[in-house]
């Protein structure tokens, strides 16, 4: 059983997976207008062009979440072939799986500690053109909180 407190671990996990890639993680601080704390995502992998939300679970609940929080964060960046991704402790339902990959939002899970499995859609997520001002977000590093 995984819990939510686990999730700081699998991202610390994932950024070595992607270092050892030779990929680059960070996260990005975005303020969105009119709004006085910031929304910082899990993780970004700066090679792929891929915004990663991290769940402690792969239930039901956590699977919406995570996509809620993917569509909103990535409204507010304006980067030109941005992927979009879930990271997950474990293999969601295949039902799951399908939600995201028919959304374009690959599923990404620890198979076992530092081993990750992906599993991409056959399209893309691709952002539609959005009519609003972009307040440029700031990239940090992976695990460095931003006040």
């Amino acid at each position: 059983m995984h819990r939510a407190s686990d999730h700081t671990q699998q991202s610390t996990r994932y950024t070595t997976h992607l270092e050892r890639l030779n990929h680059t993680a960070k996260r990005w601080k975005i303020v969105p207008p009119g709004v006085s704390r910031p929304l910082l995502t899990d993780l970004y992998d700066e090679q792929a062009k891929e915004l990663l939300e991290a769940k402690g679970t792969a239930t039901r609940e956590a699977v919406r979440m995570g996509i809620g929080q993917l569509l909103d964060y990535s409204r507010h960046l304006d980067i030109e072939g941005l992927q979009l991704a879930l990271l997950l402790p474990a293999r969601p339902p295949e039902d799951l799986i399908e939600l995201l990959t028919d959304l374009g939002i690959a599923c990404v899970y620890e198979t076992t500690p530092s081993n990750f499995e992906r599993i991409a859609p056959p399209t893309p997520w691709i952002r539609q053109p959005q009519n609003f001002s972009v307040f440029p977000p700031q990239p940090s590093a992976v695990g460095q909180m931003q006040s």
